[in-house]
């Protein structure tokens, strides 16, 4: 019986977790700056050890670019159209765009990354994201990313009283 319910509970929360997934694009408010894009260069180690990930799957959900990554667990520069959320227009415009990360390899947790910048014109490089080894293929690790410091310093003395 506990087998049972504990499969069904298993079932639902991944469920959950695809409509949530399929939901994203939809979710927030975004407008595309200009055009504009930029690059991003992925790194992707082992949370227990930090050694590089070699052919582990990287896509980049907003324009839906898988990449795989080398034997030093990076991506190639990957282009990404800058999509800022307007969602917080009213609090403090973000000159950024935001994109999501997921990232998947058999034997890992599978890694989603929401909110990571990308600014216009501009190369980062050295965005480091961590997987877990798992049991199964079906476990999920999300990871949020806070906004930069100027901006939360910003906000704060804007608001603060």
């Amino acid at each position: 019986m506990k087998n049972k319910l504990f499969a069904i509970t298993f079932i639902v929360l991944i469920s959950l977790n695809i409509v949530s997934i399929t939901a994203l694009p939809f979710s927030a408010k975004t407008t595309i700056i200009n055009s504009a894009k930029g690059l991003v260069q992925i790194k992707v180690l082992e949370l227990n050890n930090l050694k590089p990930i070699a052919d582990a799957t990287v896509c980049i959900i907003e324009n839906s670019t898988y990449v795989k990554t080398n034997k030093n667990g990076e991506t190639d520069k990957i282009e990404i159209p800058v999509f800022r959320n307007t969602s917080y227009d009213n609090i403090l415009l973000k000159n950024w765009g935001e994109f999501t990360i997921l990232i998947y390899k058999p034997g890992y947790a599978t890694l989603v990354s929401f909110y990571n910048e990308i600014y216009a014109g501009v190369t980062r490089i050295g965005l480091v994201c961590y997987l877990s080894q798992a049991n199964t293929d079906t476990q999920i690790v999300t990871n949020t990313t806070a906004p930069n410091s100027a901006y939360i310093e910003t906000l704060i003395m804007h608001y603060k009283k």
